[in-house]
């Protein structure tokens, strides 16, 4: 199964009495995350496309005129973002943190030079990095407020840091600004119960998933409550999936998840 999928193309073939034919190149995943934005219409079911331009279809009734335009403006809104298929209901990365240049070398994109500026690493926490820590959080609400699904969260909150003795936290920052900007309540709900190490000093798979395994709990009611869950970077995910897991079995649901950037390989 493919880890993460870049809706790429698109077309919204117009028929009559309020029906229309959506083509896209990408995974099949993005005939789910239509339906789910668009409770109100009738979808069918997502089929391999005969065209050779794209890769599925579907077909949609009950739409108006308006409504076609509002599903314009979501696919447009998801070209280019990356739809991580993990264990959240939904998930995604504004952008990769490193691309492949020319001659194939990895360099950082806009948004994962502003992480980079943003995230204090081991530097002090100033100036430039918060403004750059804005302008994420800026990004973030503009795809969340344009999103049906991400604009009815209850709530916003973050992946806890590896460390909780530390002095900033770019996550829990990112989370309190856009929670601020759709005008959500801002929930610490995610607590830890135990001190894990950096992912990145650990290098086998089984190793990231102990270590976060069972490290967070839920304070406070997630109930009911549709969370939308931020974190700075997509590694391997295991913090975040294991945060997701930990809001579930609170009994938050749905999840989305909200990453600024996503290594273009798992780490």
């Amino acid at each position: 199964m493919e880890r993460e999928g870049v809706l790429q193309e698109f077309w919204l073939d117009e028929k009559q009495n309020g029906t229309c034919i959506l083509h896209w190149v990408g995974t099949r995943k993005y005939g789910e995350i239509l339906q789910r934005a668009f409770l109100d219409i009738a979808c069918g079911g997502i089929a391999n496309d005969a065209d050779a331009r794209y890769d599925f279809r579907i077909a949609l009734t009950g739409c108006s005129s308006v409504r076609v335009e509002e599903i314009e403006s979501f696919l447009l809104l998801l070209l280019g973002r990356i739809n991580i298929h993990d264990g959240l209901t939904e998930c995604y990365a504004l952008d990769y943190h490193k691309k492949p240049a020319d001659g194939g070398k990895l360099e950082r994109t806009l948004v994962g030079k502003t992480v980079r500026t943003a995230k204090p690493y081991d530097r002090e926490w100033n100036r430039g990095s918060r403004h750059a820590g804005e302008v994420i959080a800026d990004w973030m609400a503009e795809f969340a407020s344009a999103h049906p699904a991400y604009a009815d969260a209850d709530l916003v909150t973050s992946v806890p840091p590896s460390n909780p003795e530390k002095d900033f936290d770019l996550p829990a920052f990112l989370a309190e600004e856009v929670a601020a900007r759709l005008r959500k309540p801002f929930a610490p709900v995610l607590v830890k119960t135990r001190v894990t190490r950096q992912m990145k000093g650990i290098k086998s798979i089984r190793a990231k998933i102990e270590n976060v395994r069972g490290a967070f709990r839920v304070e406070g009611d997630v109930e009911g409550s549709s969370v939308l869950l931020i974190d700075d970077i997509y590694h391997g995910g295991h913090s975040l999936n294991e945060a997701a897991k930990t809001l579930f079995a609170g009994g938050a649901d749905p999840v989305f998840g909200l990453v600024a950037t996503k290594t273009w390989r798992e780490l």
